[in-house]
């Protein structure tokens, strides 16, 4: 099936490293934030994750695992900008091979024309997170109020403690 997203802006991002989720479409009225309403961070399949990849990271494989193995995911859309073609068992992982490398804006435009979630979650192949990375940004999305949720440099790539909770 086609994807969805009829329209999504990308920008250009230098060097930084992290990843972006947001909401490429309104929210369905009954899941808008009002005052008595209660998000629903835990509804299964929100995410669309967009990977662009030309296969250098160590991290790819264990990165698009992670998040196909997350309930929050409903797939995972690796845009492979190498020769070598890649595969996967999950039937949540769609390789989307090139015959030659877009670059990454295109492949993200790719990604969010492809995407048949709610959300779109882009991240780059060689970052690394805690899975409540997911939960939070869809409580944070889910409000209404925020069209696009990036997590703050520290809490990428690195040995955050298993006791200090994402935050804000």
């Amino acid at each position: 099936r086609k994807g969805t997203v009829r329209h999504a802006e990308v920008f250009q991002m230098v060097s930084v490293r992290t990843s972006i989720l947001g909401r490429p479409r309104p929210l369905p009225r009954h899941r808008l934030a009002h005052r008595h309403y209660t998000p629903n961070c835990e509804e299964p399949g929100k995410f669309s994750v967009i990977v662009p990849t030309l296969q250098r990271s160590t991290d790819l494989h264990e990165l698009v695992d992670q998040c196909a193995a997350h309930p929050s995911v409903l797939e995972v859309l690796v845009i492979n900008n190498a020769e070598a073609p890649l595969e996967w068992s999950s039937s949540k992982v769609r390789v989307l091979d090139q015959d030659q490398n877009i670059f990454v804006n295109p492949a993200w435009n790719l990604g969010a024309s492809e995407a048949r979630g709610d959300y779109l979650a882009i991240i780059n192949d060689d970052v690394r997170f805690k899975d409540e990375a997911f939960t939070y940004a869809a409580k944070l999305l889910d409000k209404g109020r925020f069209g696009i949720v990036a997590p703050s440099r520290s809490c990428l790539n690195a040995e955050v403690p298993a006791d200090r909770p994402i935050g804000y």
